[in-house]
């Protein structure tokens, strides 16, 4: 744990503030913004999305590699992946795909917010195996939304929402996508 709490200030000017929230999930208060070093914030509406921003930056889940081409981002949530990916690994051209409308709208804020609009692409679409609508069940947090349904109050809001979903091979035809460095 102690290399994660170090890679935070790296990437992050509030990262004390940002350290309690992950540590401390009931001391954060939305909305909330994390103040990246590299010209970059992140706006914060619940814990689940400070656990993702630290799965992200600080525990380095993902491994990205510097200057790609073209990222998809399949499940782009607030666009946490999106941001890093453009302005810590200078991704030229991301696709960030969300088919839940409140997250949606989110991914669009922070993507606005950051001026990445020339950079990422933002899709109201999920990803599957044939296109055509779909129902989702809506999470208790934006992360915890599902095609299918657990039973689990902990997990399900109790409201569903019907989504567009495409496929994969869609994306690459309808974005004209020569090659793709890394698919999320």
């Amino acid at each position: 744990a102690i290399p994660h709490v170090l890679r935070c200030p790296r990437h992050f000017t509030n990262w004390p503030s940002i350290t309690r929230w992950y540590a401390q999930p009931r001391t954060f208060r939305p909305p909330a913004v994390a103040i990246g070093r590299g010209n970059f914030k992140i706006h914060l509406w619940e814990p689940s999305d400070v656990q993702t921003l630290w799965a992200i930056f600080c525990h380095s889940n993902y491994q990205v590699p510097e200057n790609p081409g073209v990222v998809l981002d399949l499940g782009a949530n607030i666009g946490i992946f999106s941001i890093f990916a453009a302005k810590t690994k200078n991704a030229a051209r991301i696709i960030a795909l969300e088919p839940v409308s409140t997250t949606f709208s989110k991914l669009r804020e922070n993507i606005s917010s950051n001026h990445l609009e020339s950079v990422v692409t933002c899709v109201p679409e999920g990803v599957g195996g044939s296109i055509g609508p779909r129902t989702i069940y809506c999470g208790s947090s934006s992360p915890h939304s599902s095609m299918y349904y657990r039973g689990d109050p902990r997990f399900e809001s109790g409201t569903t929402e019907t989504i567009s979903i495409t496929t994969l091979e869609d994306v690459i035809g309808r974005f004209n996508l020569q090659s793709v460095d890394l698919c999320k």
